[in-house]
């Protein structure tokens, strides 16, 4: 493929859509900018020689229609002499130029052409490399933020593994809760069993408790004194 036809087909490329394609778009881009890259070097070269085969050409067409002009101009100076043979000589010698003019007006307008077709590719390539590298930063941030992204959708996943471990420790505390609770419970029925009576021994009791049988008689006793009364 030749440097004209490639620079066409580089034109038409599309370097986004090789981007979509891609399974690791950090590497994608970095790969796309070190090519697009390499290609704009090569191709600034070749613009450049293509500038200067376009220049040589246009020296060469030039040259010839300054040699067909000063042979116009000379054969017409002869003529104005008086001198027709050398205004013929000089004639002859003008339509050796002017059978050279297709020839080199058509390889001046193709090295125009051609150059213009170079700069196109060379300008665009330099866009190119700058959408790239806009891309490539952008690519590469958003693959950080996937990443943090992931490592907090994998931290959430196990949170719900240590709420699950969370819910067994509830249990187990409930289950601790009800047998304290029981235990609890069982103290103090163990505790009210004497109706109190020890509590009351202690607070009215003093000495030696007298007998039931002296307890009744002084009982006795003021029954019969409170009747004589």
């Amino acid at each position: 493929m030749g440097v004209i036809d490639r620079a066409k087909s580089i034109l038409e490329a599309n370097f986004n859509a090789l981007l979509d394609k891609a399974e690791d778009p950090v590497k994608a881009a970095e790969q796309e900018l070190i090519n697009a890259k390499k290609e704009y070097a090569n191709v600034k070269s070749e613009t450049a020689g293509v500038a200067a085969e376009r220049m040589g050409v246009q020296r060469s067409y030039e040259k010839n229609e300054a040699e067909i002009k000063r042979y116009g101009e000379l054969a017409e100076k002869a003529f104005n002499a008086g001198d027709e043979e050398a205004a013929q000589k000089f004639f002859s010698e003008q339509s050796k130029y002017e059978s050279n003019r297709p020839s080199l007006k058509a390889a001046y307008d193709l090295a125009v052409k051609n150059e213009e077709i170079m700069k196109q590719l060379h300008d665009k390539l330099k866009a190119d490399i700058q959408i790239i590298e806009m891309r490539r930063t952008s690519i590469t941030s958003k693959a950080s933020v996937a990443k943090a992204q992931e490592a907090v959708n994998r931290i959430g996943a196990n949170s719900g593994q240590y709420g699950r471990a969370m819910d067994a420790f509830d249990r187990l505390e409930q289950k601790v809760d009800k047998k304290l609770d029981k235990a609890s419970a069982m103290a103090e029925l163990n505790t009210g069993s004497d109706d109190g009576i020890k509590d009351l021994e202690a607070k009215y009791g003093s000495g030696v408790s007298p007998s039931v049988e002296d307890k009744m008689a002084e009982l006795r006793a003021r029954k019969v004194q409170s009747e004589n009364v």
